[in-house]
């Protein structure tokens, strides 16, 4: 019978176990960035949404999918009236009055960095 041996394999063990360990934390922190940008992005757009009725306004929310502890957590934020896509980009009629695309501008630079930060869970403890 043969055995192998694997140089680096105890170093490889450590990594491992450090980033179990560290999974929920990461997962955890990921997710509070998310749900920041998320509220921030909704309440940037609706300082920016052009207000006849306010239906478009009242409306942009952000829904929340999973929790970060066990795999994705995602967000999905915007309006939900049937014509907000058209205040957005406008139509052939009517010019865009963008309100989401420059609430998410605003607030990617911040988010972008705040992700990077605990995207590495070896340089946290």
């Amino acid at each position: 019978m043969a055995t192998v041996w694997f140089e680096g394999i105890d170093d490889l063990n450590t990594i491992a176990v450090t980033l179990e360990r560290k999974a929920a934390r990461v997962g955890q922190e990921a997710a509070t960035v998310v749900r920041r940008g998320a509220h921030q992005i909704e309440a940037l757009g609706k300082q920016f949404v052009l207000v006849d009725t306010g239906a478009t306004r009242g409306s942009i929310s952000s829904d929340f999918i999973g929790d970060g502890r066990f795999g994705a957590f995602e967000s999905q934020t915007g309006p939900t009236t049937s014509y907000a896509p058209f205040i957005e980009w406008g139509t052939e009629r009517m010019a865009p009055a963008a309100f989401m695309g420059p609430a998410a501008d605003i607030i990617g630079p911040e988010f972008v960095a705040a992700m990077a930060a605990i995207s590495n869970p070896l340089d946290a403890p």
